[in-house]
């Protein structure tokens, strides 16, 4: 004889059920929401500042060295560097233009990059700063390298998110004589500069840059001794002496060495400040180009009205708006209260 389940035990089954269905469903719901909350929050960038020592050698013998600072976050940067004779030089950016200070003289320019000031804040700028537009206008920037060539000259190789995460450059390599100017032994142009993360730290869970060097190469030099000529003046095994544009030798080797790295709130203000309240500063950004004011307070005369209008507001917002953290705080206590609901009911039908 079959055993009976009695209907009111079946339908309290039925319903324990669909219960169960409903807490799970709102339990995976959750679980997705704080999976995009968490993702979310990992992809945003990370503010930082990192220093260090840099040691530059030209043709095999030390040129130059010093030590720096640099503060970063998305596109902004403040690059701050001593060198060893005591020079002392920051540049920084409003959000939109650059702003280069040293000793006496300060200057604003137009766009982000400091692109008049020295290479040794250029190269830190370019690895530091996460800025597409940066990547996209390269080309446009006469490095001091450059020396007689002109940005039409050069093609770059760039490279991010090959070692360091988000959209960082990670490496540039400028090649001569690929356009205009050629070269006999290098019809494919020859490597003449490569800026490089050499190696990479992590702290926790941010991987940064541990060494960054640049480098300056020169063609191979050739003997032409051991070219032939045919009886008509021609020479004849020149093809065979032609070289791969990576075949080249280096004459110059900048290396940084970062020795303190740590994530930080985003600055209130990326616009480094005059040390010296008599300052020259040079608003090239002008009409009449090179409009020459004297800083007063040891501020950029523009600078507050640039620090309001166009870069607090933006930059002031920390990494995760305090809203989200309220919204994550009221999902997850209702999301406790329906689950501990749930498991309250289906517990009391079962104890009638």
């Amino acid at each position: 004889m079959k055993s009976q389940v009695p209907g009111m035990a079946v339908a309290e089954i039925a319903q324990s059920r669909k219960l169960f269905s409903i807490v799970y469903c709102l339990c995976v719901l959750i679980c997705m929401v704080l999976g995009v909350e968490i993702s979310a929050k990992a992809s945003q960038p990370t503010a930082f500042t990192l220093s260090g020592r840099f040691d530059d050698v030209f043709a095999g013998k030390h040129d130059l060295g010093g030590v720096f600072t640099v503060s970063a976050f998305e596109s902004n940067a403040l690059v701050d560097v001593t060198f060893e004779n005591g020079f002392h030089e920051i540049v920084g950016t409003d959000g939109h233009d650059s702003f280069d200070y040293h000793p006496s003289v300060a200057t604003i320019s137009f766009g982000r990059f400091p692109a008049n000031s020295h290479e040794v804040q250029q190269y830190l700028w370019l690895i530091c700063a996460q800025d597409p537009e940066l990547i996209s206008n390269v080309h446009n920037y006469p490095f001091g390298f450059y020396a007689e060539f002109s940005t039409n000259d050069l093609v770059e190789e760039i490279a991010t998110n090959g070692v360091l995460p988000g959209n960082f450059i990670s490496s540039i390599k400028w090649y001569n004589g690929t356009t205009n100017q050629k070269f006999t032994l290098y019809p494919k142009g020859y490597l003449m500069a490569e800026l490089s993360v050499t190696r990479t730290e992590t702290n926790g869970v941010v991987v940064y840059p541990g060494e960054i060097t640049f480098q300056q190469f020169n063609m191979m030099p050739f003997d032409n001794r051991q070219l032939k000529k045919d009886e008509r003046g021609y020479i004849t095994n020149l093809s065979s002496f032609e070289r791969d544009k990576n075949d080249v030798v280096s004459i110059q080797l900048t290396r940084f060495s970062i020795t303190n790295f740590q994530t930080v709130s985003p600055l209130t203000s990326y616009i480094p400040e005059i040390l010296d309240k008599q300052a020259q500063v040079d608003d090239e950004r002008e009409p009449e180009m090179g409009l020459v004011r004297v800083a007063s307070s040891g501020k950029w005369w523009t600078a507050r009205e640039l620090f309001n209008k166009r870069f607090h507001i933006h930059q002031s917002e920390p990494l995760v708006k305090p809203h989200r953290h309220l919204v994550l705080f009221l999902v997850s206590l209702v999301s406790s209260i329906i689950i501990m609901l749930g498991i309250w009911g289906i517990g009391k039908m079962r104890q009638q």
